[in-house]
């Protein structure tokens, strides 16, 4: 979920007893993969998106991230590079999931309106 205005706003009508559906279904984010997230997300905002969909994050560009915020020690660097390209495949495979129920169900309108 996004972090500013727009949560303050969302957690606010939420303490005033109303149901807001989007927290509601906020996962829950454990403190010590606080790190790699922001990295994953951080690094998710520059992926490049084709015909085909999103590609994947490349190994040199998490790397370079972690250069930049002066993440040095290898065995912090390697638990990174794991848990930003786990998130992503995780990531890839519920948008090819994504992608295939909305072709499944763009077919099955399409023959619906066929006669046999």
């Amino acid at each position: 979920m996004t972090v500013g205005p727009i949560r303050e706003r969302l957690e606010g009508l939420q303490r005033r007893g109303q149901y807001v559906p989007l927290l509601a279904k906020e996962p829950i984010l454990y403190p010590d993969l606080l790190p790699f997230w922001t990295a994953f997300s951080r690094l998710h905002g520059t992926r490049s998106i084709g015909q085909a969909g999103p590609s994947g994050l490349l190994l040199s560009e998490v790397l370079a991230w972690l250069d930049l915020n002066v993440v040095s020690a290898t065995e912090t660097r390697k638990e990174y590079v794991h848990f930003v390209l786990f998130m992503d495949q995780v990531y890839l495979e519920w948008v090819g999931k994504q992608t295939a129920q909305r072709l499944k169900n763009g077919k099955s309108e399409r023959n619906s309106g066929r006669r046999s």
